[in-house]
């Protein structure tokens, strides 16, 4: 599973327009899917409003943009020294 987010945000629309649309679209995913709905004014944009939900489709994050997590660089050293004892 990811997290995934969905943005409403309009400098013009009302704060009611676009809870109501933020809550149409958390009807539509599921309180099972539901994280969170978040919200911010200011700036160019005017009011935000996220939808954040669990979605099941995995997508696939290429190996130079993944996060460096402690585990990840043992593993990653631990394979560097394998490939230099193995060569």
């Amino acid at each position: 599973m990811r997290v995934r987010h969905k943005t409403f945000k309009s400098s013009w629309s009302s704060w009611g327009k676009l809870f109501r649309e933020a809550a149409a679209f958390a009807t539509t995913i599921g309180p099972q899917r539901l994280i969170n709905i978040s919200h911010s004014v200011g700036g160019i944009d005017g009011g935000v409003v996220t939808v954040w939900y669990w979605d099941e489709e995995e997508e696939s994050v290429p190996e130079e943009k993944r996060e460096a997590t402690p585990e990840r660089e043992r593993s990653d050293a631990d394979s560097r020294i394998r490939g230099s004892i193995e060569e």
